[in-house]
């Protein structure tokens, strides 16, 4: 791969992580309630999922669902049904939570547990649930790719784990941002409120996965 299409791939892709959207809010979420362990767990779910996609685009397969709109837009009602998922859950967490408030001060005792297992699987499905990746790929790849016969396979692979850890990395950056700057600020209230409000959120983000 020429050097001046890497980094214009890397710029590319960078820019396009560091957008708002639901890992984006999960990493930052998850860093200011849960510690950076269990967000580092989920941000690796999530970065295999984008890995297959990857993949997936790779060996044409994205190119067959992003030109079917049947296919699309089952993907983007999987997406919506999981981000409202979290954001009952985190609504639920509110109102199970709200009178600890009253007769704690540990905010331990109102954060939910969850094992290593269940948070993988939840930044995996986050993943593979939007349908933005696979476009992302499908548009970006040829691109930058030069025909050199059995070196495409290699450029494939270069920029794909590529976008991967750029991923990972970026995730993890926002995730240990958000962890330094609400750490001084959160109380047990607070840290109940933010459920809500991040549950609310993620069901807002469903709604504009369906409609974008």
């Amino acid at each position: 791969m020429i050097l001046e299409n890497y980094i214009l791939f890397v710029t590319i892709a960078i820019l396009y992580i560091a957008s708002p959207g639901p890992a984006v809010f999960l990493a930052i979420n998850y860093g200011a309630l849960y510690g950076f362990k269990r967000v580092f767990i989920t941000l690796l779910g999530n970065s295999t999922g984008l890995a297959i996609l990857a993949f997936l685009s790779a060996i044409g397969i994205g190119a067959i669902i992003v030109n079917s709109i049947f296919l699309t837009n089952i993907i983007k009602i999987l997406g919506a049904i999981f981000l409202v998922y979290i954001g009952i859950k985190m609504i639920l967490s509110y109102y199970k939570n709200k009178d600890k408030s009253k007769n704690s001060q540990n905010i331990d005792d109102v954060i939910s547990n969850q094992n290593n297992l269940s948070s993988y699987k939840e930044g995996l499905f986050l993943a593979l649930s939007n349908p933005k990746p696979i476009i992302f790929f499908t548009s970006i790849y040829p691109q930058f790719i030069v025909n050199s016969g059995d070196g495409i396979i290699k450029q494939f692979f270069i920029m794909g784990f590529t976008f991967t850890f750029l991923s990972l990395l970026c995730l993890s950056l926002y995730a240990i941002l958000s962890l330094s700057v609400f750490k001084k600020f959160l109380s047990v209230k607070r840290v109940i409120l933010l459920n809500l409000f991040s549950g609310v959120t993620f069901i807002i983000l469903a709604f504009f996965l369906i409609i974008n």
